[in-house]
């Protein structure tokens, strides 16, 4: 089974309405998760704080990073050079459009 690597566009500054939306994120066991656009840090640091709460193992804890005022082209080239271990499958995504994850 392939890991997972997020690259999340954000559009709006981080609420915590949005804290189901990066559950669900988290509950896919992501291994690296890259935030970009609006309020990237929060959103970033607020998917840290989730998993932090679900109690899980250090392990698996995705690796996490923001990155404001960076096209997506840069992050994406972030993304796959930190996946280039192992198959790795490289999702994008845009936050809050894409909650349905």
């Amino acid at each position: 089974m392939a890991s997972l690597a997020v690259v999340i566009r954000t559009l709006c500054p981080y609420t915590v309405v949005y804290e189901p939306a990066l559950r669900l994120l988290a509950d896919r066991l992501p291994v690296l998760c890259c935030f970009h656009g609006v309020d990237c840090s929060a959103w970033e640091e607020a998917l840290d704080w989730v998993m932090i709460e679900t109690g899980r193992d250090v392990e698996l804890f995705a690796l996490t990073s923001s990155h404001p005022g960076e096209d997506e082209n840069e992050v994406l080239d972030f993304a796959r050079a930190c996946s280039t271990h192992g198959t790795t499958e490289l999702l994008c995504m845009t936050l809050p459009e894409s909650v349905a994850i």
